[in-house]
């Protein structure tokens, strides 16, 4: 689903890809909210967590529009204590 509205994928989305010859499993998740309460970003946050565990490599997805934000840096500081490689991509960058 692809929608502006902030916590729109709850779950996560598996799709298996094929790029320059190398295939491997992409793992869409819903955002991580460090400061949230609510029970919804909660349960997003497990999803979350639990495609980080499984992972081999992280792309931390940022918005190029937007620019960064408070939440980008701590996100991107809990990914890193993850010891899992981390890979910064932005998008929203064109328009």
């Amino acid at each position: 689903i692809v929608d502006p509205t902030p916590g729109v994928t709850r779950d996560r989305h598996y799709q298996r890809v094929t790029w320059e010859e190398k295939e491997f499993i992409l793992v869409d998740t819903g955002g991580l909210e460090t400061d949230s309460d609510d029970s919804m970003a909660g349960s997003i946050q497990e999803q979350t967590w639990q495609a980080v565990q499984e992972a081999d490599v992280i792309l931390l997805v940022l918005d190029g529009k937007e620019g960064l934000a408070v939440e980008d840096y701590r996100v991107a500081d809990l990914l890193r204590r993850s010891a899992k490689p981390v890979y910064y991509l932005v998008n929203k960058v064109d328009g």
